[in-house]
């Protein structure tokens, strides 16, 4: 089976190397909550998304499958957390060490589909069929597809405004409305340009000396 290329329908670039459109859609969110969570400082560092590295035997030949250099237990969770609860950090006996997963119901990703399986009944992804040992990745599984894990993601992001957030948005809408120019016309007629802040002090101090 030859591999896809950034010209094959449903399949394009990330950062120079060939990707499908569904990794293309999950991998900026993914990036965006481990920034948000500080994990990464600017983005992941790939080592593969679809490609024929050998000792990968053929997982990422068609798509949905990503190593990459971040393997620690937060980028793990969050990858299963996304919809790749295929995901695990292969250190030992491993070189490069990386972070190997596969999206779940990526239409892509045939090749890689029995780890999904895999790990769905308690393995690692290793050996015949996935099951060479138990898995030991941050349990429960999420059970999201990778659609649904965008989805999760987004909203984490809203959720993480703080009532301090709120608090200098307001202040902020606040100093922009009071420092906006209304025109106020006299009893005579004659009119001037003020800001609404002065107009507001103004009829305050009226009201105060009545």
């Amino acid at each position: 089976m030859s591999l896809p290329t950034p010209a094959t329908p449903g399949f394009g670039l990330f950062r120079g190397r060939t990707a499908c459109e569904c990794l293309l859609a999950w991998l900026p969110v993914f990036e965006e909550e481990l920034l948000r969570r500080g994990v990464i400082r600017e983005s992941i560092d790939i080592f593969q998304l679809t490609g024929d590295a050998g000792p990968s035997e053929g997982v990422h030949s068609q798509g949905g499958a990503f190593d990459i250099v971040q393997r620690d237990p937060v980028t793990v969770a969050v990858a299963r957390q996304m919809g790749a609860d295929a995901t695990w950090a292969r250190t030992v006996g491993f070189s490069p060490q990386h972070a190997h997963g596969v999206l779940r119901e990526c239409p892509h990703n045939a090749p890689a589909r029995y780890q999904i399986a895999a790990v769905d009944d308690g393995f690692n992804g290793l050996g015949a069929n996935g099951r060479g040992g138990t898995d030991n990745g941050p349990r429960p599984l999420s059970g999201r597809t990778w659609r649904q894990g965008i989805e999760w993601a987004k909203q984490q992001q809203e959720d993480d405004v703080t009532p301090e957030d709120i608090q200098r948005i307001s202040d902020k809408a606040a100093a922009v409305l009071l420092a906006r120019k209304i025109t106020v016309t006299k009893p005579d007629g004659s009119a001037r340009e003020i800001a609404v802040e002065q107009a507001l002090r103004e009829v305050w101090q009226r009201l105060a000396g009545a």
